[in-house]
């Protein structure tokens, strides 16, 4: 009878122990791993300094308009409609969605695709 008496103490602690262990988020908060922060000290690019091509692409952009998160280029620009300006970054201030997920939303492999989310999302 004493072991039975037991179990309820050790589930009740069980789930106190994996609840203080899970971090809370508050608020707007958004996930750190979620927003790329490049290091302050970058090594020095070898890259070419020139305009850069993709093939199926007519657009041209220097490394410095490529690597620009907050207006992310626009490679294929005739292969979708009028992005909001969240996506395309024209006029915000902040790290444009087109960025990680390309202006079509189907995003990179390590980024997920948001084709045919609703704008609100």
């Amino acid at each position: 009878m004493k072991s039975v008496t037991w179990v309820p103490a050790i589930a009740l602690l069980s789930i106190v122990v994996i609840s203080a262990q899970q971090p809370q988020q508050g608020g707007n908060a958004r996930p750190a791993w979620a927003f790329v922060v490049p290091d302050k000290d970058q090594p020095p690019s070898e890259e070419n300094a020139g305009p850069q091509h993709i093939p199926g692409s007519e657009k041209a952009y220097t490394m410095a308009q490529i690597e620009n998160l907050a207006h992310p280029p626009d490679w294929f620009p005739n292969e979708h409609g009028p992005l909001p300006t969240v996506v395309s970054g024209e006029g915000v201030t902040v790290r444009a969605c087109g960025s990680c997920h390309l202006m079509s939303g189907e995003g990179h492999p390590e980024s997920a695709g948001l084709a045919g989310l609703p704008l609100e999302y």
